[in-house]
């Protein structure tokens, strides 16, 4: 694909969607910050998996789990005498003496914690990171793009990015949606796909919490830009 530039006049159009409680030394650095992004970070979202590599992840994560719910089953099927046993085993295996090994409440406690982490890896070994809906699978590269559009926000206004939709019309609003959307809109010269996108990425952020570090990458790259430093 032929990579996106912003020129002078598309950061002028950016710069009318930001917030105004906005802070000015950040707002001043937006051009540095929106220049780096599309150069180096946004064309990594690119470089991503092909087809035969995701299929070959996902039968790698399904034998994780047809393991671990063998496992599972396992430590569940244990007796009394077994549970009792076992925790001693594990601290003879790290070098305790028998006694020790028994009485060490920390070998039992470590047996339980590896119990709910491997029903845990069951559970989520068939849990698809994104939910698919009707249609086409949400595309991770637009996913990810979102999530950097939204540690932009984050960064320049210090306010967490949130979607909202206008009851009205039904599209999409507020500040963090005016202000991904012109960037959206200038870096694909058209508005397709950013409802899905914005969607997918407010779902996800909502179940999962996940955050770009693009802003941090930038930071570290550049630590003469004093791109984290306080107002």
């Amino acid at each position: 694909m032929g990579w996106p530039e912003f020129t002078d006049d598309d950061i002028r159009r950016i710069d009318n969607w930001v917030p105004d409680n906005a802070d000015l030394r950040r707002r001043k650095l937006l051009p540095q910050i929106l220049r780096e992004w599309i150069r180096v970070d946004f064309r990594y979202h690119f470089s991503s998996e092909t087809a035969a590599e995701e299929r070959k992840r996902r039968e790698r994560l399904a034998r994780v789990g047809a393991i671990a719910d063998c496992l599972s089953a396992a430590l569940d099927g244990l007796d009394e005498l077994d549970r009792w046993t076992l925790p001693g085993q594990i601290g003879v295996a790290k070098g305790e003496e028998t006694c020790e090994a028994i009485s060490n409440e920390k070998n039992r406690s470590q047996l339980n914690d590896t119990r709910s982490l491997v029903a845990d890896l069951a559970a989520a070994a068939k849990q698809p990171l994104f939910k698919q809906g009707r249609g086409q699978p949400p595309n991770i590269s637009a996913y990810l793009i979102m999530m950097d559009i939204a540690a932009i926000f984050e960064w320049l206004t210090t306010t967490a990015p949130a979607r909202r939709i206008d009851r009205t019309t039904h599209d999409e609003s507020g500040s963090f949606g005016d202000f991904a959307g012109a960037i959206w809109h200038l870096v694909f010269r058209s508005g397709y796909g950013f409802s899905a996108a914005i969607k997918n990425w407010a779902s996800a952020r909502k179940e999962f919490d996940e955050r770009s570090m693009m802003i941090y990458n930038i930071a570290m790259r550049y630590a003469e830009w004093g791109i984290l430093d306080r107002f």
